[in-house]
């Protein structure tokens, strides 16, 4: 319904990929790479199906329908209580390296009392609740740019 409802807002309207990259920037980019700028927490968005409005809604709306193993959130607790929900970039035997919006914390093993993995995306649920109807509009339009995050001339970075 959710999906739906979005769909019919934004009706024929057409965005703005400049203002848009901006929303990504705002929104997005901390833990998405749209072709090479960006974040890396969640998927680099890059090769996914941009072109389609439905996939794009589906996907930001519901983020935890279909959640592969690599972006599921652990919950890392240690022996202090100190704790942390990332997702698992790197663990061997000494530790664990968790990442977060705007962190990485390497745990020792020894430091570790519970690491638990989830059903669910750290991407959080509501994300286009925050936007006007012209900011999302303008997101989808950037994100089915073909070459999305490329500035492409000192002219399009002097009109933001």
């Amino acid at each position: 319904a959710e999906i739906e409802r979005y769909r019919k807002m934004l009706g024929e309207r057409v965005g703005n990929s400049t203002r848009g990259r901006q929303v990504f920037e705002r929104v997005c980019s901390q833990c998405h790479t749209l072709i090479g700028s960006g974040g890396n927490l969640g998927p680099d968005l890059t090769a996914y199906n941009r072109g389609d409005l439905d996939y794009l809604l589906h996907n930001i709306i519901d983020p935890n329908a279909i959640v592969p193993n690599d972006y599921r959130a652990y919950t890392l607790e240690t022996k202090d209580d100190l704790v942390l929900t990332g997702i698992i970039s790197r663990q061997d035997d000494r530790a664990v390296t968790i990442i977060s919006p705007g962190q990485t914390n390497v745990v020792p093993r020894a430091e570790i009392a519970s690491l638990n993995q989830g059903l669910l995306s750290l991407m959080p649920e509501g994300l286009l609740q925050g936007l006007n109807v012209a900011e999302v509009a303008d997101l989808m339009a950037y994100l089915k740019t073909p070459g999305a995050a490329v500035r492409s001339s000192s002219r399009e970075t002097k009109a933001e």
